[in-house]
């Protein structure tokens, strides 16, 4: 931003990123897009749980304490912790992932079957911003 070039800022924002993301787009005078991968919670929460217990998952990526990991020659691997699905689904409204937006447009990508998401319509709506954006 201080640079003044375009960016893309992509992670799970939450309403404690809020106050911050406002302050630097006020500061620096961007104009912010808020797309949103949002979807049946339930579809959404056993993709979490694959990921989650996956051997392949990076132990960065885990959010349990317990890291599933593929050792030679092992057959068993070690499982993660399962969160309830009212835990997983109140953490995502209590920190506020499906309705985080920093001001300006969001647009919200139902991801519950990716088959289904719509590419096309996403680039038109952000190409759309984009102009508009440039009109002010």
């Amino acid at each position: 931003m201080k640079a003044g070039l375009p960016l893309i800022l992509e992670n799970n924002f939450e309403y404690a990123s809020e106050q911050g993301m406002k302050n630097l787009l006020e500061k620096y005078q961007y104009f912010a897009l808020t797309i949103t991968l949002t979807g049946d919670y339930k579809a959404i929460y056993q993709r979490f749980l694959e990921r989650e217990s996956s051997p392949d998952r990076h132990r960065g990526h885990v959010v349990n304490g317990c890291y599933p990991e593929k050792k030679e020659n092992d057959p068993k691997i070690l499982k993660a912790k399962k969160i309830s699905y009212e835990d997983f689904v109140c953490g995502i409204e209590k920190r506020g992932f499906d309705a985080f937006c920093v001001g300006g447009r969001q647009i919200k990508v139902d991801t519950t079957d990716f088959s289904k998401m719509n590419m096309e319509e996403l680039f038109s709506q952000t190409a759309a911003w984009k102009e508009e954006i440039l009109q002010i």
